[in-house]
């Protein structure tokens, strides 16, 4: 993802893909950005 946010909705597409939409990037900034998540391209870092 290219944005931070919170409050936003998630739709899950027909093809697998993930429609991420509005929100807030932080307490008091609404942004009016969309984006789409591919989790076949997701790499998780962890500890």
């Amino acid at each position: 993802m290219n944005y931070k946010r919170q409050i936003h909705t998630a739709s899950l597409l027909q093809d697998g893909t993930v429609l991420i939409a509005g929100g807030n990037d932080s307490p008091t900034t609404v942004t009016n950005t969309a984006e789409i998540f591919d989790p076949n391209k997701f790499i998780l870092l962890g500890r």
